[in-house]
């Protein structure tokens, strides 16, 4: 009967054991899959402020690339007009001292009032936009020099779309810094995110094992309780089974006709035969008198010696489990 109780005590506490078990991993799965959550939440919360700062940025880039272009073509059609003024200027040839202005014809009136001259408006030809006068002594502009204005012009467009292409080349530079700078920075925000979740995990670890050893104490400090007082209800029953068997091991007292100790006398036929009765003999085992009824005869010593040995057995039991 010990032994049964024993391995129902053992069937429950593995019970326990295994239930308690099963709800540590169902809460170490919640809060992985809080973890988890919690992680993807953060990383789409980032992948947005870096989206949003990568579009604010390139917004910047922009504006700043088209404000770089405007002023670049204000500057090199600038420098352009001033080029070709500059080559104009100097392409002019110094008019000789004439005596006569172009396009002056002498008249007369009759030698009235003498020779009058009247002066007309001196010819010119249009090159590019502007109309370029005819100054050149007293002779108009051959073709070779004004196709030599012409061909100026062109090399101010020329010299023109060199710069352009130069301030694209700049602004490609510019940009591809721009970008470069960009991943750099994302490169860097994600190897800091990434030691932020690495130490997130690692404190979540060493919570969670924290907790479990916690876990395992308590349900180590449970079993012991259990087990302390399994052992103690054992020897309880231990003790009460062996004070029945220890009852139930003695003989019962037969009927006897005459009590043990009684001696018949008489008065001299006065009064008839009488039977006076004495205290019966007993014997002490352990801290008790017990009194000698086995027949009219007295409990032989074997016998006395048995059932003290057995209540003896059973207290030596009972220390030995008490231990």
């Amino acid at each position: 009967a010990a032994e049964e109780r024993k391995r129902q005590q053992d069937e429950l506490i593995a019970q326990r054991r295994a239930e308690a078990e099963e709800k540590r991993q169902e809460q170490i799965r919640l809060a992985e899959e809080k973890r988890a959550q919690q992680i993807a939440e953060l990383e789409k919360r980032k992948a947005e402020a870096a989206e949003k700062k990568r579009q604010q940025e390139e917004a910047r880039q922009a504006a700043l690339e088209a404000a770089a272009a405007k002023k670049a073509q204000i500057e090199s059609e600038r420098k352009a007009a001033q080029e070709a003024a500059a080559k104009a200027k100097t392409q002019k040839a110094p008019a000789p001292a004439a005596p006569e202005a172009v396009g002056t014809q002498p008249f007369s009136f009759g030698g009235l009032f003498g020779s009058q001259k009247v002066s007309s408006p001196p010819p010119s030809v249009k090159v590019g936009s502007q109309q370029v006068p005819l100054r050149l002594g007293s002779q108009p502009v051959p073709p070779k020099t004004a196709s030599k204005q012409v061909s100026t012009v062109e090399a101010a467009k020329i010299a023109a779309e060199e710069r352009k292409r130069q301030q694209d080349e700049l602004i490609a530079q510019r940009r591809a810094e721009a970008e470069e700078k960009r991943q750099e920075q994302i490169r860097l925000a994600e190897e800091k995110r990434a030691q932020q979740i690495a130490e997130l995990e690692k404190r979540k670890a060493e919570a969670a094992e924290k907790k479990r050893q916690q876990e395992e104490a308590r349900q180590a400090a449970l079993e012991a309780a259990a087990a302390k007082k399994a052992q103690i209800e054992s020897e309880r029953k231990a003790a009460q089974e062996a004070a029945a068997k220890a009852k139930t091991q003695k003989a019962p007292a037969p009927a006897a006709p005459e009590a043990v100790g009684t001696q018949p006398f008489s008065f001299g036929g006065l009064f008839g035969s009488q039977k006076v009765s004495s205290p019966p003999p007993s014997v002490k085992v352990g801290s008790q008198q017990v009194p000698l009824r086995l027949g009219s005869q007295p409990v032989p010593p074997k016998t006395a010696s048995k059932q003290v040995s057995t209540v003896e057995a059973a207290k030596i039991a009972a220390e030995e489990r008490k231990r």
